[in-house]
């Protein structure tokens, strides 16, 4: 696979991007779920995320709305 940075339609250089300088990110939002329901109900993903994944818990995140969507918006706008 070639990718290229580009930057205004143009290549910033002409070396290809290698897949360890590419942004890989997935954000898991849960409803109804508590940070340590998660992990008491869920240890088998948890560790999976947390260990082969190598993942990063958001912690000190607090509920907004009454659904995933107005509970992660705040976090992916920076708000």
């Amino acid at each position: 696979m070639m990718v290229f940075a580009h930057k205004k339609g143009r290549n910033v250089d002409k070396k290809p991007l290698k897949a360890k300088d590419m942004l890989n990110i997935l954000i898991i939002g849960l409803d109804a779920q508590s940070h340590m329901n998660f992990i008491r109900q869920m240890p088998k993903t948890y560790e999976f995320l947390t260990d082969t994944l190598s993942g990063i818990e958001l912690l000190g995140y607090n509920k907004v709305g009454d659904n995933t969507f107005p509970n992660i918006i705040p976090l992916l706008t920076g708000l």
